[in-house]
């Protein structure tokens, strides 16, 4: 995909940490290696650009072959920053010298059917809602929409930035969570209803097959209600690197809080080790807006080192997002990838109830094969009315 690159000559002027449950003094803050967040501030006079509260200079904006002025950057953009590949380091800090930066935008297109009542728009077959949707975006123009998931798989706006370069106007693109994956006609839908086509041309990284569940970035063209693919990339934070900091919503924890999911891409251990930030352990609930710093262990977990609850805007939505099922499943449906199961909940009959597998579904102490007749528990979340475990465990009591 293209995206918005920035390098830079890293300047770090670094924030006081977060608050912590315990009485340690507070550390002096550590910039991750690598960030994913939103800009909190620019400043192109002195070329200064703050991420999740580390501050660093900007020497380049570009995207694709356009170079772009600093100004054109807002607060709420949300941005990707890793150290560029083969400088060398401060012998003091151990930081790289210069950094590397994808603007991560959530959809790119031109903008229409906006209205001021409602604080509503469309792009690329998407009607979000922005209540500060600057007066100077006008129907036609093409945007980038920064934005979190939500509850139901779809886009809570954060940032709707216009450009008017024409290197850049052209380019469309789309993220969201695969559903309704019908592979025989070449469709899937993202959210709750953007329908996308997709053929033998179109390209798919890594190579592998589509699933339900998955993350996907996809580029392409919108036209008659469809977005047509021509490049699809499946995201997942499974290959991260140590040291890592990613902002974002939770959408999903264990009931015991030993994992939680994030943006709907990926899963976190949560262990001993981890430290919480601004909050508190109880705190860590769906729905709830948090930077993750985490590392992978030696299993290929993503270990989350550090939890810092951001100022919360909570939406009801999330409240009734997850459910816990025991039971027998009588019916294990390996190509719709569905059980069907005797539900209970603490010795409380919850009846029968159908409930999805997909791709972030994980297994413990059975195989998706062995699910037929088997007495399991799942734990998952409600998406689109639908049940989508997020956890299947045996049942050895």
């Amino acid at each position: 995909m293209k995206k918005l690159t920035l390098v830079s000559a890293l300047t770090l002027v670094l924030s006081a940490c977060g608050g912590s449950n315990s009485s340690t003094p507070a550390q002096p803050d550590v910039a991750p290696k690598t960030i994913t967040g939103t800009i909190d501030s620019v400043d192109p006079q002195h070329r200064s650009l703050v991420v999740n509260g580390h501050q660093y200079t900007v020497e380049q904006v570009s995207y694709s072959s356009a170079n772009i002025e600093l100004s054109a950057l807002q607060p709420n953009m949300m941005i990707r920053i890793a150290p560029n590949t083969g400088v060398q380091r401060d012998s003091t800090s151990g930081q790289a010298g210069t950094f590397s930066a994808q603007l991560e935008p959530t959809m790119t297109g031109v903008i229409s059917n906006i209205n001021p009542t409602d604080h509503t728009f469309s792009i690329n077959g998407a009607t979000l809602t922005f209540a500060k949707l600057s007066p100077e975006i006008k129907n036609g123009d093409w945007v980038m929409v920064s934005s979190l998931p939500t509850a139901d798989a779809g886009y809570k706006v954060l940032s709707v930035v216009k450009f008017d370069d024409p290197d850049l106007v052209g380019h469309v693109e789309i993220e969201g969570r695969i559903n309704s994956l019908d592979d025989n006609n070449g469709t899937f839908k993202l959210g709750a209803g953007i329908t996308v086509n997709y053929d033998n041309g179109t390209f798919i990284k890594p190579h592998q097959p589509l699933e339900n569940g998955q993350w996907v970035e996809i580029e392409g063209q919108f036209a008659n209600n469809v977005f047509a693919a021509s490049e699809i990339e499946i995201e997942s934070y499974d290959d991260l690197d140590d040291d890592n900091e990613i902002e974002g919503i939770v959408t999903w924890v264990a009931g015991d809080k030993s994992q939680f999911e994030l943006n709907y891409r990926g899963m976190f251990t949560v262990d001993a080790h981890t430290r919480f930030e601004d909050g508190h352990k109880g705190l860590l609930v769906a729905g709830a807006e948090v930077e993750v710093t985490a590392q992978s262990s030696t299993s290929n977990e993503l270990l989350a080192r550090v939890v810092e609850f951001d100022e919360q805007d909570h939406d009801s939505n999330w409240d009734d997002h997850e459910f816990e099922c025991d039971g027998l499943v009588t019916l294990h449906d390996n190509e719709q990838r569905t059980i069907t199961m005797e539900c209970s909940d603490d010795g409380v009959s919850l009846g029968e109830k159908i409930i999805y597998i997909d791709a972030n579904t994980r297994f413990e102490h059975i195989q998706e094969s062995e699910l037929q007749g088997a007495y399991i528990e799942a734990e998952g979340i409600m998406l689109n009315q639908q049940y989508v475990a997020r956890e299947i465990e045996r049942d050895i009591d």
